[in-house]
């Protein structure tokens, strides 16, 4: 995530997620611009020399380009709360355009913002993320990495006819954006390839894949007795989710409907609980494992939520919200009988992520960077008390062995560590050590690894093989030519 200044001199970037540096393009020394606290950032503009726009789920954010505190863009634009992700300036004009959407699906839409009179639009153009407009056209792309050209009315500032598609294969995907740019100049450079991955077991600095061909494959979660794993995957502008038998390697559909995301096991492995976004709603369905019947709604949250499972006792849903007026993100729950009263869990300014409570039901892991960076932390559940920092170089994604006497968590340099740990009346752990190494997919919103219950390690691994980068000079005037043919 970087962006020059309109000069040409400088060249913003993101530190992590939530640090804005910028450096000469001369050489020397970054400058810290700005932290953005408790907010990821997602994506950079530099539109005018003095202001910096950064995409957050709570809104465009103006920083001041030689310092100082961001400040969120409102706008009076109903359902534009969340999601405002890689802007880039619109030539001529005060106004941005970027995508708009939560996690819920893997296309957001396309939208522009005037910055003068804080107003908004969102247009049915499904999109990752614009790449700028240029010649007439907005250019963007989509979750199927197609790079695509729609009519753009620069006095509107609006779509105003179909999209053509003018380059394909680009890598990309909503929770990271895409891997291409669109200088002022015209000229085009992108990352050609595709993102599937490989589910594979790993020890050490081994790593043995499943019976499985890559795919776009997310957040495998083992049954209870360890002989099935459920896989979201994408395909297209959605994603499903998926059953993988590992006594008769088959690969089996569940869901067929909406977009799908993030499975969970029922305790007694008879259910799968997901996310799915269905039209704009987003609701956790539960549906039985084997596919013998449909999924039915189990709970319809009040705001945006981005992990749910199923306490051990399957009495209540333990979900992790999306940003709020109040706090980021929190770790609430609810019952799933009686009145259903939402119950904070772990709340508070800090990002608190990634729930997992412990087999006897007694303590919940989490990650939170109340610290200044993501640490694993453990606390009783579902009762408040006191909490316990279990890493402290770091550490994201924390997974409780069946038997409660581990947990693991990655590490910073992507692999995996392990803690022996006592979790009865009183929690306490040992040393810490590592398990896995080597470069798998991390996933900043929620597990992207599983422990089976004899102790294997299930990762994603990247296939690659066929990426390439491409830079296509005077790449406006190809745009011209495609899209006179419209």
């Amino acid at each position: 995530q970087l962006t020059f200044s309109p000069d040409g001199r400088w060249l913003a970037y993101l530190d992590g997620t939530n640090i804005l540096r910028k450096v000469s393009v001369a050489g020397g020394e970054s400058v810290t611009i700005a932290s953005l606290s408790n907010t990821n950032g997602w994506g950079l503009a530099w539109p005018v020399q003095d202001t910096i726009l950064v995409g957050a789920y709570t809104g465009l954010m103006a920083v001041p380009a030689n310092g100082g505190a961001p400040a969120v863009i409102p706008t009076d634009t109903a359902g534009l709360t969340m999601g405002q992700r890689w802007p880039v300036g619109i030539p001529g004009t005060d106004a941005v355009l970027f995508v708009a959407g939560g996690n819920s699906a893997p296309n957001g839409r396309l939208a522009v913002l005037r910055r003068s009179t804080r107003r908004a639009e969102i247009f049915e153009v499904p999109a990752v993320a614009p790449l700028g407009v240029m010649r007439g056209q907005a250019v963007y792309v989509t979750g199927a990495g197609s790079v695509m050209a729609v009519p753009f009315d620069m006095h509107a500032l609006r779509p105003t006819g179909s999209p053509i598609q003018v380059a394909d294969d680009v890598i990309a995907d909503f929770g990271n954006g895409a891997k291409a740019f669109v200088s002022s100049s015209g000229t085009l450079a992108y990352i050609q390839g595709h993102t599937d991955v490989q589910p594979v077991f790993a020890l050490g600095a081994a790593a043995a894949p499943l019976a499985l061909d890559a795919r776009a494959f997310g957040t495998p979660r083992f049954s209870p007795d360890g002989s099935r794993i459920a896989f979201s995957i994408a395909g297209g502008n959605v994603s499903d989710i998926w059953v993988y038998d590992m006594r008769t390697r088959t690969l089996s559909r569940l869901s067929t409907e909406g977009n799908n995301v993030r499975p969970e096991w029922a305790p007694d492995g008879r259910r799968i609980i997901y996310l799915s976004t269905r039209g704009e709603t987003q609701m956790i369905w539960s549906q039985p494992a084997d596919g013998s019947a449909p999924g039915e709604m189990l709970y319809r949250p009040t705001t945006e939520v981005y992990e749910a499972l199923l306490s051990p006792d399957a009495k209540s849903l333990v979900l992790r919200t999306g940003s709020s007026l109040e706090h980021p993100r929190d770790i609430v729950m609810v019952p799933l009988e009686g009145n259903r009263q939402v119950v904070p869990v772990v709340a508070g300014p800090a990002f608190e992520m990634m729930p997992r409570i412990s087999p006897n039901g007694k303590w919940i892991a989490y990650q939170s960077n109340e610290s200044g960076r993501m640490e694993i932390y453990v606390r009783p559940f579902p009762a408040a008390g006191a909490r316990a920092q279990v890493t402290n170089d770091g550490g994201t994604e924390p997974i409780w062995s069946r038997d409660g006497r581990t947990l693991y968590y990655r590490t910073p340099a992507g692999g995996v560590a392990a803690v022996t740990v006592t979790a009865e009346a009183a929690f306490t752990f040992g040393s810490r050590r590592d398990v896995v190494t080597g470069d798998y997919v991390v996933d900043t919103s929620h597990p992207s690894y599983d422990v089976a219950p004899d102790g294997k390690i299930l990762l994603l691994r990247r296939a690659g093989g066929d990426v390439k980068a491409i830079v296509v000079h005077n790449w406006a005037r190809e745009l011209a030519e495609k899209t006179a043919k419209r």
